[in-house]
């Protein structure tokens, strides 16, 4: 078995560690999988968050809702090295950035420009949950004696998407362009593309070493392989969805009908078959 297969194998069958919540976030918890001797996954209700703990203090990727600060802030605390100097945003969801407003006020955080734009216009957020530092294509940041680089994306989950790899590390946490093993959410709304999240995927899977440990926004830990099943599932559904169209389907009857029986795994509840199929049209400009 690869070595990278071994060890994501092991992980999902390890103890995860629950971590102490805070009043404000009530009996919520986040789960942490020590992936290397400097950096965690912290898992809750919201998107995925890397917690990267070493000598300079520590680093998150994301942070959850904002119910759930007090808890993320327990939890960062129970890995050592204080609350977060650095606080990275993949993009603006709420699920991703809930927490900017209580973290804001201590660290620095930093994301795309259009991250910080929607954040303002959608959520009207407080000047403390905005980034302090944004970049347009892509930035570096060497902090605990390792280089981040942080990716623009465009068009892809949103027009903001950032990835966070941890080049020293061999990590990547690729937000919410990647849904491990389940169908993605595209906001079409806020710059989201289906052809664009496609080509975002396959540039990130192009750019990895092969041993890169993948966090996705949401799901369990991941590789490069898991990053082409992905790929691997939206070539396919969309296939199976414009052929219905260009047979003269409507998008109801394809409803009906549903996707192959391979894919009946990969709805969840958020992004159902329903959901997906209704994405890919809206992608051909089917209603």
């Amino acid at each position: 078995m690869h070595p990278l297969r071994r060890f994501l194998y092991c992980a999902l069958f390890l103890p995860l560690i629950p971590l102490a919540s805070g009043e404000r976030g009530g009996d919520a918890q986040f789960d942490a999988t020590q992936v290397t001797d400097k950096i965690w996954l912290l898992q809750g209700q919201g998107g995925n968050i890397a917690a990267f703990v070493g000598p300079e203090g520590v680093l998150l990727v994301d942070d959850s809702f904002d119910r759930l600060s007090e808890s993320l802030e327990a939890a960062v605390l129970e890995l050592g090295g204080g609350l977060p100097r650095f606080v990275l945003n993949t993009h603006f969801h709420g699920d991703h950035t809930g927490g900017n407003a209580a973290l804001g006020r201590e660290g620095r955080i930093i994301a795309h420009a259009n991250t910080r734009n929607r954040l303002i216009d959608i959520y009207d957020a407080p000047v403390e949950a905005l980034p302090q530092i944004t970049y347009t294509k892509e930035a570096n940041l060497f902090f605990n004696n390792q280089q981040l680089r942080l990716i623009h994306l465009a068009s892809g989950h949103t027009d903001g998407d950032s990835v966070v790899w941890f080049v020293d590390s061999s990590i990547i946490h690729m937000g919410d362009l990647l849904f491990a093993g389940r169908f993605p959410f595209i906001d079409l709304n806020n710059g989201g593309s289906l052809e664009g999240a496609l080509a975002n995927l396959k540039h990130v899977r192009g750019m990895l070493p092969e041993s890169t440990i993948v966090i996705p926004g949401h799901g369990p830990l991941t590789d490069v392989a898991g990053i082409s099943d992905v790929i691997d599932m939206i070539e396919a559904t969309s296939a199976e969805v414009r052929e219905g169209l260009d047979a003269g389907m409507s998008v109801d009857q394809l409803l009906v009908q549903g996707l192959s029986d391979q894919w009946k795994d990969w709805g969840g509840q958020f992004i159902n078959e329903e959901r997906w199929i209704r994405t890919i049209a809206a992608a051909y400009s089917v209603e």
